[in-house]
């Protein structure tokens, strides 16, 4: 084909020898054999299977198959067409040499057939380029499951005992651990504070020394004559965060744990109101079961029958009788809670308190200055004393205000947590 092009192009006519033709037609020929081979063999792998009398078949076989087939054989069909037309004008346009007309008339056919084969290319091309599913034709996928077996048995009754019981036994273990817990729990955090303000001390302050002038007044002119100056400490103040607490940023992490420990177990504070609450519902729908079995009782008169009916009326009768202890303990848990509020967040709360360590410089810590003035030498700063300017006493008090309550939060959690176990037991 290549030189096919480069003989029109250059107007060689004339000058094709008897050798050329020859290898002209040889290539050409060859090529058509190639081509035509290889489309039947690809060509082999686009069959599909029939449907047929085979029922197994016919389910295999589907629509977009055949559409997929016709169409790929449409292609090749047409692309070994036009070559078998590609083949005929190149041999046409070598036999002609010295007539026009044939020459014009092959070379015609020779790019009408390239132009068809370009096209036929150029759709499969476009199809593909712009979506692959147009040339696919594939059917969706649809996702297969399994169905599970049936039960050989009916499945299990469910438990006894609700899943509210559950989430109350939750709330008790959790506020507990929150409480007590040796590692971060609220005690635990209150004496972390205690601990770390204890080291605060007036020594890591810094006095303000002044010069105080004293003289004598004139009674006619009212103007006082300055004939010395005495150096005195006003007030001691803190150059930076960490004075007078050299464990200013731990104390400030332990207010902010401790607050945040206090509205965790608020959280679970508001879960028990809201799980108290139901319980007055419960308690009458077991007081309505009760008066069922009263009633049965009254008209059942065999023995045995009589015995089951009044011992699920017992049964009940108790569960009453441990919803309502744990209503109370509830109520109880909810009340102790509320009282640990003023101990941490109050105005006197442990979480509050740390924060008056820098009132307590100005009103404990007493400075102490060297020098004089005037003449003398400069009036400099010493030390400050007075102790330590924290509420300290305060910050103990609160937490030994903690540990009754501690103390009746915990026998209130285990007295929950042995109801519930009661409850499941009957």
């Amino acid at each position: 084909m290549l030189l096919i092009f480069i003989a029109v192009k250059n107007n060689m006519k004339n000058i094709i020898t008897k050798n050329t033709k020859i290898l002209i037609v040889s290539f050409l020929t060859i090529y058509c054999f190639l081509f035509l081979g290889s489309n039947i063999i690809f060509a082999r792998n686009l069959e599909v299977n029939y449907p047929g009398l085979n029922t197994n078949t016919v389910e295999q076989t589907y629509l977009p198959n055949y559409i997929k087939y016709i169409f790929n054989f449409a292609i090749l069909v047409s692309i070994s067409i036009a070559s078998i037309f590609l083949v005929i004008a190149g041999i046409k346009y070598v036999t002609s040499t010295g007539k026009p007309e044939k020459i014009k008339e092959a070379r015609s056919q020779i790019f009408s057939a390239l132009f068809g084969i370009v096209i036929l290319l150029s759709s499969y091309i476009l199809l593909s380029t712009i979506n692959p599913t147009l040339i696919n034709l594939d059917l969706p996928v649809l996702q297969t499951f399994s169905i599970p077996p049936l039960p050989d048995f009916p499945p299990p009754a469910s438990p006894n005992y609700p899943n509210f019981l559950w989430r109350i036994a939750e709330i008790a273990d959790s506020v507990k651990k929150t409480i007590n817990n040796p590692d971060k729990g609220i005690i635990k955090t209150a004496n972390n504070i205690d601990s770390y303000v204890l080291n605060c001390d007036c020594q890591n302050t810094h006095p303000s020394c002044v010069c105080i002038a004293t003289g004598d007044t004139n009674l006619k002119t009212n103007e006082t004559y300055y004939i010395n100056g005495q150096c005195n400490a006003q007030y001691c103040y803190s150059q930076k965060p960490e004075e007078p607490c050299p464990d200013n940023n731990a104390i400030r992490i332990e207010q902010q744990k401790i607050i945040a420990l206090l509205s965790e177990i608020f959280y679970y504070r508001n879960r028990a109101t809201s799980e108290n609450e139901d319980f007055s519902a419960r308690i009458k729908a077991i007081e309505k079961d009760v008066s069922f079995y009263n009633e049965q009782i009254k008209k059942q008169p065999e023995k045995e029958i009589l015995d089951g009916l009044i011992q699920k009326r017992d049964n009940l009768i108790s569960q009453k009788s441990l919803y309502q202890d744990l209503q109370k303990n509830l109520a109880n848990l909810s009340i102790f809670i509320n009282e640990f509020e003023p101990l941490i967040t109050g105005e006197k709360g442990v979480s509050k308190l740390p924060n008056d360590c820098l009132k307590g410089v100005k009103e404990k810590c007493q400075g102490k200055c060297e020098g004089g003035c005037h003449n003398e030498k400069k009036c400099a700063p010493v030390s400050c004393e007075g102790g330590n300017p924290c509420p300290v006493e305060e910050i103990k008090k609160r937490i030994q205000e903690m540990d009754p309550l501690k103390e009746k939060i915990s026998k209130v959690c285990d007295n929950i947590i042995e109801i519930i176990e009661k409850i499941i037991k009957l």
